[in-house]
């Protein structure tokens, strides 16, 4: 199902409204309100109009407010923080009740003039203030209308203050007027990157000081409510994102023909995305993924040349094959909810790339970029690139039960970054992390594979309810003491430390992560209260069996893994008979991957562990493939058709007859020499 884009930009123009029609009001009063001693009447009906209009203002506000809180599709319309809303709000109101009172006073065109760019003032400053709290910077414009109401104020006040006797009443608020015309300049100076924060945080604290000391003249409601705007927009200067990595990304010429392409045919295109993401790290991306306001169909018409992939269509994505590489484009939108916790039920075409950046998980993976305009970064992502924080874009909630998988995701965008989870995105992934029960088995396999080979210890202890979700046999690990003078830790924080201190290879680390999860079904105590836990490499080789079969593993990995498990127990001999026995039946590489895993688990006990014995038995290994030493029937001097020749018959016998062979070859019996064979087989002919 697609929708068409719809706006609902509808608080400035109920601000406007009320303030046209407050503004009628309260020129009726003032002009038919005041007696002959030029006091106010009592009982004017514009005083009771007046307060039904408020009424109305503030009951319409709230119904508002409500539909687009019920509206998923339009939460983003909500401010953030009661701090900008408040504070926008006030100065939005100041403006006004000083622009209502001016009217009253100058009937002429300055009055006029300011009262229209008052009213224009003070939507974008309530504007402004929604825009700031969802992590956006307000448009260039909406501040360039509050700085030429501030400039008009100044003219009308002027032409006020000239009338009067006493000029040097005026001096603060002249002052005020002018520092806070230069103040909203610095923010605006600040959000683009060319000023310090130390100049706009003396422009804005002079204009403060101004403001409050011009409160005792008439216009003091005014220089109130300006100075309280100010001090709520200093709360939230942390919103304004700080430089970190400008540098222009280098894009394939695939790339950048696909873009010239669409913007040739009067479309926007960007890259989008994880590529956007590496680039700004330093890294070179692997794939690239672009954007545009392009339909599907019309997408498909300009690379009709080319060959494409549709698969993704009705999601609004279309695969173009250049030079053998896939790109794969895709129509700018906004999407709803996901029944099945993997597909949109709809997409929604839209015109904007930052309402196509609003729908995605986190805000390092919000971003564009176009090589004629740079990054396109209303969420922040690259400050918290440089902060090094995984945050998800807009409420942490919708996003995971959007698609629960987000919350693997952002397991594995923390720990392969680096990073640290948010904390409003941390609880909300443990409140939805039932919702993963519904997760195809084989998304969570990829996405937990990728995690572990990046975990480190404290990240699977940290991790340990999400990860107890997915694989609920880990959960009876948690706090299970072993009652052991050779383990300090509990069998979960034992099974932690050693995932992570085992090599990065999937085989390995998937064996250490399941290696103990038999333990609590086997533990037995003996008289003097010493824990032990008789079977469990066995028992645990079951549990990692169920766990990778419901994860839908490959067959190669499970069964490999399942061996690891199951023989973590038996030890490697330090001698070279042995380990050529050894390395002879299950060939090297699974010996060492063994290895590696006793390795870790000895080592990771918490009660110390010398890893002398190890490095031995990978030193002897090194000699016996050094040496090239007899490993298999393969490697002896002889073969079947030596032993026929002499007389023997293909079959069985004669298998066993050249096993034996070898094993006398690896006991050092025999010299693995042509002669030497042949003679002893004519012996067992």
């Amino acid at each position: 199902m697609v929708k068409t884009p719809s706006k609902h930009n509808t608080f400035p123009l109920l601000m406007a409204a009320a303030g046209i029609v407050g503004a009628g009001l309260q020129t009726w009063y003032f002009r038919t309100g005041i007696d002959s001693k030029g006091l106010f009447t009592d009982g004017h009906p514009a005083m009771g109009l007046s307060g039904v209009l408020l009424a109305v203002v503030l009951l319409g506000l709230f119904l508002w407010s409500v539909s687009v809180a019920r509206t998923p599709s339009l939460k983003k319309l909500l401010p953030a923080s009661p701090f900008a809303f408040v504070g926008t709000l006030l100065g939005g109101a100041g403006i006004l009740a000083t622009d209502l009172f001016e009217l009253t006073q100058i009937l002429d065109l300055v009055s006029l003039v300011c009262l229209v760019l008052g009213l224009a003032a003070a939507g974008c400053l309530v504007y402004s203030g929604f825009c700031r709290m969802q992590g956006k910077l307000p448009a260039f414009k909406t501040r360039i209308v509050v700085i030429l109401y501030f400039v008009v104020h100044l003219v009308s006040q002027y032409r006020q203050w000239s009338k009067e006797p006493q000029l040097a009443l005026y001096l603060f608020p002249a002052l005020a007027s002018v520092f806070l015309m230069l103040a909203v300049y610095q923010r605006l100076a600040l959000e683009a990157e060319v000023k310090s924060a130390g100049a706009y945080g003396f422009f804005t604290g002079a204009a403060i000081l101004l403001c409050f000391l011009a409160l005792p003249t008439a216009s003091g409601l005014f220089y109130l409510t300006m100075a309280l705007w100010l001090l709520l927009d200093q709360a939230n200067l942390s919103l304004v994102p700080r430089k970190t990595n400008y540098t222009p990304m280098a894009l394939p010429q695939q790339v950048v023909y696909c873009m010239e392409t669409l913007e040739e045919a009067g479309y926007q295109c960007y890259v989008v995305g994880g590529c956007v993401r590496d680039a700004l790290l330093g890294k070179t991306p692997q794939d690239y993924d672009l954007c545009t306001d392009a339909v599907p169909e019309k997408i498909a018409e300009l690379f009709e040349k080319h060959e494409l992939v549709r698969t993704g269509e009705k999601h609004g994505t279309i695969g173009v094959v250049i030079d053998h590489r896939l790109f794969e484009i895709t129509t700018f939108r906004t999407e709803g909810g996901y029944a099945d916790s993997r597909h949109p039920d709809w997409v929604e075409f839209v015109t904007d790339i930052e309402d196509d950046l609003a729908r995605r998980d986190f805000t390092v993976n919000a971003m564009a970029y176009n090589p004629k305009e740079g990054y396109v970064d209303p969420w922040g992502g690259q400050q918290d690139l440089e902060d090094g924080v995984i945050r998800a874009v807009g409420d942490p909630d919708t996003r995971f039960t959007e698609d629960p998988l987000r919350i693997l995701r952002g397991m594995r965008f923390a720990v392969r970054l680096g990073f640290w989870v948010a904390e409003p995105t941390r609880q909300a992934m443990l409140r939805q992390a039932p919702l993963m029960d519904t997760l195809a088995r084989e998304r969570v396999f990829s996405e937990l594979t990728q995690f572990l080979l990046f975990a480190s210890a404290q990240d699977i202890l940290d991790y340990e309810p999400l990860l107890s979700q997915v694989i609920p046999e880990l959960k009876p690990c948690v706090g299970f003491l072993q009652h052991s003078p050779h383990h300090a830790f509990d069998v979960f924080t034992h099974i932690a430390h050693v995932t992570g201190g085992a090599p990065a290879l999937p085989a390995i680390r998937w064996a250490a992560l399941l290696h103990d999860t038999g333990k609590p079904a086997c533990f037995t105590q003996d008289e003097t209260g010493r824990g032990h836990f008789y079977g469990h490499a066995k028992i645990s080789g079951e549990i990692a069996n169920e766990v990778l079969l419901r994860m839908k593993a490959s067959t190669a990995l499970r069964q490999h893994v399942v061996w690891l498990v199951e023989s973590h127990m038996i030890p490697f001999e330090p001698e070279v008979k042995s380990l050529r026995r050894r390395m002879a039946r299950y060939k090297t590489e699974p010996c060492c991957d063994l290895l590696a895993l006793q390795k870790a688990d000895f080592c990771n006990k918490g009660t110390g562990g010398d890893s002398a014995y190890f490095e031995e038995i990978y030193r002897l290994i090194r000699q016996i493939e050094k040496e090239d030493l007899c490993m298999t029937v393969n490697d002896l001097a002889i073969n079947g058709n030596d032993l026929m020749a002499m007389g023997f018959v293909p079959g069985p016998k004669m298998g066993k007859v050249l096993n034996t062979l070898l094993s006398y070859v690896q006991e050092e019996l025999l010299v693995n020499t042509r002669d030497e064979l042949l003679d002893a087989a004519r012996k067992m002919l």
